[in-house]
């Protein structure tokens, strides 16, 4: 992205959505967590850093 918008000289502006991390579960089922707090918990962490 950083890229895409270096090539208008620095001027444009960006912005990349994501889905919250509970939507998420909801379309991507928990397959290898035991719990689904800790697969929330692990996409939460992973989203925010």
């Amino acid at each position: 992205m950083k890229h895409a918008m270096a090539k208008h000289g620095g001027t444009a502006h960006g912005f990349l959505n994501s889905a919250a991390p509970g939507l998420t579960t909801a379309f991507q089922p928990n397959q290898y967590y035991k719990t689904h707090e800790d697969y929330l918990a692990d996409l939460a962490e992973a989203r925010i850093g």
